[in-house]
């Protein structure tokens, strides 16, 4: 009797560190990889590989790498996720500029509204987090009572 292979992924099988070919990808999705679809599979594929071994109680981060994906090592996602989180703070500043260039004349009456509430809210936002970065962390000495310092 042929053991059967499971599909996508052999998901209890895959571990931190393992690396998914974009071979081998290719021939799952029978699609290149320089094409728009595979892209598309691929991230659909990265999220199902975090999402099933997440209920499986195996938090993993998994990256694209070149049309493959790539399950990080622990040491690994602390560099990633940190240059992740920093591209899309930007990706956040960007998009309020983007949206201080809306023209609010040509909106009608609704839009002009939410768009102004959306404008403010996110620039409250985006000094929230400016402000956290600058904010100087201090260690906190606790007192217990009843010991004799």
């Amino acid at each position: 009797m042929n053991a059967t292979e499971k599909h996508p992924f052999d998901f209890d099988a895959l571990d931190k560190g393992d690396v998914i070919p974009a071979e081998r990808i290719e021939e799952l999705t029978g699609l290149e990889r320089q094409t728009q679809e595979y892209a598309m599979k691929l991230m659909g594929f990265q999220q199902q590989i975090q999402d099933e071994l997440l209920v499986r109680g195996r938090p993993v981060v998994v990256r694209s790498d070149h049309g493959s994906l790539q399950i990080l090592t622990d040491a690994e996602a602390v560099d990633y996720t940190a240059k992740l989180f920093q591209q899309r703070k930007r990706q956040l500043v960007r998009a309020h500029g983007y949206g201080m260039r809306v023209e609010v004349g040509n909106l009608d009456d609704e839009q002009r509204i939410a768009h102004e509430r959306n404008i403010v809210v996110q620039g409250a936002q985006l000094a929230a987090m400016r402000d956290a970065r600058r904010t100087a962390l201090t260690a906190v000495q606790r007192k217990t009572p009843g010991i004799n310092e």
